[in-house]
């Protein structure tokens, strides 16, 4: 699916992350795009490495998320506020049918809304696309 994901949307935000806590880490491949100037549509894939970290040794089950963004405020500084509505999770079977529509939200998810961007997300749009050029 992540190859999917990429084909579908080609300048997605793509990274590795990792969280500890609770005595085990969790490492997470994710990408993240920004569609409708609304929504941040991601998945996010468990992952674990050999002790080379080179080879992924095994991965779990694709996590989907879309979240509304409805506003972008600049804060002091280089901080951004993000203000988020509603948030959908899914899974593989509606990401085919999302795969099968292009990519397009809409195909799959009527509720949404693709007239109508956030305030403020042309600011959340030039933060993204720095940290894509740093990593």
């Amino acid at each position: 699916m992540a190859r999917e994901f990429h084909a579908t949307y080609p300048n997605a935000f793509e990274y590795i992350g990792a969280f500890v806590g609770n005595d085990r880490s969790v490492t997470k491949w994710n990408a993240s795009t920004l569609l409708y100037g609304r929504y941040e549509l991601k998945l996010r894939i468990p992952i674990e490495f050999d002790h080379t970290h080179r080879e992924v040794t095994f991965y779990d089950a694709p996590q989907f998320h879309i979240n509304e963004i409805t506003k972008v405020e600049n804060m002091s500084g280089e901080r951004l506020k993000i203000h988020y509505g509603s948030e959908l999770q899914f899974g593989a079977e509606e990401w085919g049918k999302l795969y099968r529509a292009d990519g397009r939200l809409e195909k799959v998810f009527d509720s949404l809304r693709t007239d109508a961007p956030a305030p403020g997300i042309e600011l959340y749009k030039e933060r993204r696309e720095l940290q894509s050029r740093e990593l």
